[in-house]
């Protein structure tokens, strides 16, 4: 891993930043997230860190493909996010940068995601890292659907 990029420091999130990264981005105004999708065990979590504090993280799950690719198996964003005083500085970049080095390695196919519709500044940035981008549709609760877009790279 690069430990360095533009004055961060990025790493492997421990058992006590999940539980410190779960507590910052639950705060009033952000996400509602629960500890599991900071994977440690089932994937990896990298953080950025400045001035020994988490700005960025990138958590991702393996999966495995469904058949006739259940020989295959895919590394997926389940989380990616930078505190919005950071953004611009190349750390979201840098982040995926390291997962899909460390995807390739475990010997994953593909680094694979979703985005919703409701942020337009996200599309610009997966085009810009050459992600294929899929429109689709979830259905997160029984009366909820939510428009947005699968998101994929071939590594």
């Amino acid at each position: 891993m690069d430990p360095q990029h533009g004055g961060y420091t990025f790493t492997d999130a421990t058992p006590a930043m999940r539980a410190q990264l779960t507590a910052k981005l639950n705060a009033p105004g952000r996400h509602r997230l629960s500890e599991q999708i900071f994977h440690l065990d089932d994937g990896f979590t990298i953080v950025a860190v400045l001035n020994g504090l988490p700005v960025g993280v990138v958590s991702i799950v393996w999966k495995t493909l469904p058949a006739p690719l259940g020989d295959s198996k895919e590394a997926f964003i389940d989380l990616i996010d930078v505190d919005p005083e950071h953004r611009r500085h190349g750390i979201a970049h840098h982040l995926i940068d390291l997962a899909s080095e460390r995807a390739r390695r475990h010997g994953a196919t593909q680094l694979r995601g979703w985005t919703s519709c409701d942020r337009p500044e996200a599309l610009h940035f997966w085009r810009s890292l050459h992600f294929t981008l899929c429109p689709a549709e979830v259905h997160p609760l029984p009366n909820l659907t939510v428009q947005g877009f699968y998101i994929a790279k071939r590594l």
